[in-house]
């Protein structure tokens, strides 16, 4: 989601005003797996390794951990998120550290969406879109895991931090930012860190973000925003399951136009589920529903809602950051003498590169879940590419095997990839303005044209 979305719906945050009956979190999250406290990401250093091949780059790409809710559902009493337990720093996690522009090195560009989440205090007194304790947690032992598997087993980087060997990135939101330094004190420890520090986190301004999917800057994506919402709204079988849940909780959207949104609905449940807050008892039955609804419009907001669609839906999302990963990985690139990667994003972020990288399962990453790409070579100096989500390895878009020849994975992937020129002249085409439209028709004369798809971002 960008900025500009966070704003336009701060006030939703405060609806606090009917009372209502409410069910623990454990009896509501045994009906789906909507529940994001762990990504269940036990790493992948038990795996056979092919004779012959060695580990020479890896790029994690990754979501922050548990948040506070960015929305709240309308008519339902807001959950009580407590300030003084879950706004409290790991001591694992503490080490000094300058968050720094990533294209001038200079101090920290401008957050609009900080300063929209800081206007924003729930019930508790926490600040809306924060890292809580759980997701430092949930990050720190990602942390762990990547230490297990790149220092323990594979060797690939020192035991103490060294900055030549790291190459960190973060999008310009707090609680990515505070993942990130989760992540490397998992990795690391924060002595070794403190003896460093301050650590340089870098991050870009809204303008030059590539790991964010965001419509603001890119009028063609934001048709397939503003589409995925229309289809969300009135689509036959998700109108007939929106009305079905404003019933239940009291929204009169033919009279009103005051909808139910999907998204902002599991938001709030599955901020409450994580933190094991009280889960309303009305919305239980329709909880696989609601994640179900969600999911698929976050997928059809970045990816596109048809097949024809996808390849250019997903060059509009996350063809920057696919394109930046490419040079990543190439051995002579300019940033190319690092050997770990690490990436601190968003949901949207790790759905539109599942999409393009043709691997999506159809459920929400979870908090803390992490996508790799990793670079091997042989004794005869050949490359290869393995791509794994949450410890899982699969074959991405143009591949046959798990391990792909890297010319292979290349031609595969880089189809997708865009820079930023070409980028830009990709969001305004006329062309791909048509495509996003005729592929997604829909009676537009029915829904705010001023509505667009919200994601974590």
């Amino acid at each position: 989601m960008n900025s500009d979305a966070v704003c336009s719906n701060c006030h939703r945050l405060e609806n606090d005003n009917i009372t209502g009956g409410w069910l623990g979190q454990s009896s509501a999250s045994s009906m789906l797996n909507m529940d994001e406290g762990e990504s269940n990401n036990s790493g992948l250093s038990e795996e056979q390794l092919p004779v012959g091949l060695v580990l020479k780059k890896a790029l994690i790409i990754f979501r922050h951990g548990a948040r506070t809710p960015l929305f709240t559902i309308p008519n339902i009493p807001q959950a009580n998120y407590e300030a003084e337990s879950l706004m409290v720093d790991m001591a694992e996690t503490s080490f000094g550290y300058d968050i720094i522009n990533a294209q001038s090195n200079g101090p920290r560009p401008f957050s609009q969406a900080e300063t929209c989440y800081s206007s924003v205090v729930l019930k508790g007194g926490c600040l809306s879109g924060q890292l809580t304790l759980l997701g430092q947690q949930q990050t720190y032992n990602l942390g762990q895991v990547l230490k297990k598997d790149y220092v323990v087993h594979h060797k690939l980087i020192d035991q103490e931090y060294n900055k030549d060997q790291i190459f960190l990135k973060s999008t310009n939101i707090n609680r990515t930012v505070k993942s990130l330094c989760c992540v490397i004190a998992g990795l690391f420890g924060v002595e070794s860190l403190q003896k460093k520090a301050p650590v340089q986190i870098p991050v870009s301004d809204e303008s030059n973000e590539v790991l964010i999917p965001n419509p603001t800057y890119c009028p063609n994506l934001q048709i397939y925003h503003l589409q995925a919402q229309k289809n969300a709204d009135l689509a036959s079988g998700t109108l007939h399951d929106r009305l079905i849940i404003e019933k239940c909780i009291g929204i009169d959207s033919i009279n009103t136009k005051h909808r139910l949104r999907w998204i902002e609905t599991r938001d709030d449940l599955v901020a409450r589920m994580a933190h094991n807050l009280e889960i309303p008892k009305e919305l239980v039955p329709y909880m696989e529903m609601i994640d179900k609804n969600a999911t698929m419009q976050l997928y059809h907001a970045v990816c596109g809602q048809t097949d024809k669609d996808n390849p250019v839906a997903c060059m509009l999302s996350c063809g920057k950051a696919i394109n930046m990963f490419l040079e990543h990985l190439k051995m002579d690139s300019d940033e190319g003498s690092y050997r770990l990667y690490l990436y601190s994003c968003h949901d949207s972020t790790l759905t539109a590169l599942l999409g393009a990288f043709g691997i999506f399962d159809f459920k929400w990453p979870p908090f803390a879940a992490d996508l790799r790409i990793e670079l091997y070579e042989d004794r005869e100096s050949k490359k290869f590419v393995k791509v794994s989500y949450l410890s899982k390895n699969v074959i991405a878009r143009g591949c046959t095997e798990i391990y792909t020849p890297y010319a292979k994975f290349m031609k595969g992937i880089s189809s997708l990839a865009v820079d930023t020129d070409s980028h830009a002249a990709a969001c305004c085409c006329k062309e791909i303005e048509k495509l996003a439209h005729g592929n997604n028709a829909i009676n537009e004369d029915t829904d705010d044209p001023e509505e667009h798809t919200k994601a974590d971002g």
